[in-house]
């Protein structure tokens, strides 16, 4: 994999799928990204967005197992959890990283629970997570990246607020938003969230 200091499990892992090369995306973001830089990425389906997200999730977090989470992946709905657990899985474990993910309709007194016992990374649905957030005992300090992939599918269901709200609320990690389509609304989130970050356009 031809990307400057990758962590060996994660060109492993990138091997496993397929990908002998980085794509377009994943190696002119790959620097800024890996430096720490808030960043939002615009571009269509099947360049390699989510691959790159889990790619910079992993190269961020160092050791394992720690009491709170470092790494937080907000997602549209349950099916789009389900999906990145499943295509990731392999990665993290490589890393002995814990990957929990929570859900919609699930009882997030459970939920909390099984957090306070330690994880490493969080996914979540953008519903549940602003439900996690909106009350306390979530230490949400040790977070060192914040993660949002289909921007355009929230937006689309109105949860830009709540997304927007959960952002508000947390003071540490970098940004990184990922979307396929461009609109008033997805503009609104990531001028205000990228401020002082950077955005790359891969849409026609």
């Amino acid at each position: 994999m031809n990307l400057k200091k990758i962590k060996p499990e994660v060109a492993q892992w990138l091997n496993d799928l397929g990908a002998i090369t980085a794509t377009e995306l994943q190696e002119e973001t790959w620097s800024l990204i890996k430096s720490g830089v808030t960043t939002a990425v615009l571009a269509p389906k099947g360049s390699g967005k989510t691959t790159a997200l889990a790619m910079h999730v992993a190269q961020k977090l160092d050791g394992a197992h720690e009491q709170s989470p470092r790494a937080l992946v907000l997602l549209p709905d349950n099916p789009a959890v389900d999906a990145f657990v499943l295509n990731t899985t392999s990665l993290f474990s490589s890393l002995d990283l814990k990957l929990y993910p929570v859900y919609d309709k699930r009882d997030i007194d459970v939920e909390k629970n099984e957090i306070s016992e330690g994880i490493d990374i969080l996914v979540a649905p953008i519903s549940k997570a602003a439900l996690i957030f909106a009350g306390a005992g979530f230490n949400a300090n040790r977070l060192k990246i914040i993660a949002v992939d289909q921007l355009e599918d929230m937006v689309a269901t109105r949860n830009e607020t709540k997304l927007l709200r959960i952002l508000d609320s947390i003071f540490v990690g970098q940004r990184l938003i990922f979307a396929e389509k461009y609109n008033e609304k997805i503009e609104m989130v990531i001028d205000r969230v990228c401020e002082e970050g950077e955005i790359f356009d891969y849409l026609d």
